[in-house]
């Protein structure tokens, strides 16, 4: 994540950010998922920990007594049992995580898969869809944060 995004977000009214983490931190959590983070969202979770940002609630990590955090962070075991759930309905193997999972049951899955990293929005109406799909954490990151600025004006 480059330090204009950096600024952009932080320049925007009705930002929360929350517990900021270590890379020490991030390695544990790699490691009991067996997930490396793609760079830019180790930066966002260096920078950020977790984002709250024009009604979007971008998982990132937090530190463990922090209770009231609990359910946006990067849990562990929330990781394993969503990779279940998910996997039945996308086909995919345990090689994601769930960056956002909005109200209506869809999610921002950041899968690595072929070599690469790539984010996807999958929603059900009746069945489960991919309705989006960004090439990077940075690119979905400056999506909702143009939005955000949209909004403001």
């Amino acid at each position: 994540m480059d330090d204009s995004l950096n600024l952009r977000i932080r320049n925007l009214e009705h930002v929360k950010n929350e517990c900021i983490i270590t890379n020490a931190q991030i390695d544990e959590v790699e490691d009991e998922l067996s997930f490396a983070f793609p760079s830019d969202y180790r930066s966002f979770i260096l920078t950020f920990g977790v984002l709250f940002l024009d009604g979007h609630i971008i998982r990132g990590i937090y530190e463990e007594d922090e209770q009231e955090l609990e359910s946006f962070g990067v849990s562990i075991l929330e990781t394993k049992r969503e990779r279940k759930k998910i996997g039945k309905f996308t086909g995919y193997p345990a090689d994601f995580i769930v960056l956002e999972a909005n109200s209506g049951g869809g999610y921002v899955l950041l899968i690595f898969r072929e070599g690469k990293y790539t984010l996807e929005n999958w929603e059900k109406d009746g069945d489960w869809y991919l309705l989006k799909e960004w090439n990077s954490f940075t690119d979905y990151l400056n999506e909702i944060v143009e939005n955000a600025e949209k909004s403001v004006l």
